[in-house]
């Protein structure tokens, strides 16, 4: 049922402004990721872990990725964070 994916990309667009999509360059749901027009106008951003598969995290990410993701979370939480 194709609708459902429409449902889920409409409510990232309304009620997902704050989330941090992480994928693995090797994963292969990374076929399946939300498309960057679904986040323009949100807050939300994707990163990328170099040679990392499903179990990707933020930690994977190249360090320049790590930082956006502390400058964002800072921003979001109010409170510094240590990844």
């Amino acid at each position: 049922d194709p609708t459902f994916m429409t449902d889920i990309f409409d409510w990232l667009k309304s009620y997902g402004g704050q989330m941090i999509h992480v994928y693995g360059e090797n994963d292969p749901w990374t076929a399946g990721e939300v498309a960057q027009d679904i986040l323009d106008g949100t807050s939300s951003i994707k990163v990328y872990a170099p040679g990392a598969n499903h179990g990707a995290s933020i930690k994977s990410c190249t360090m320049e990725d790590q930082a956006r993701v502390k400058v964002l979370l800072e921003e979001w939480l109010e409170m510094d964070v240590n990844l």
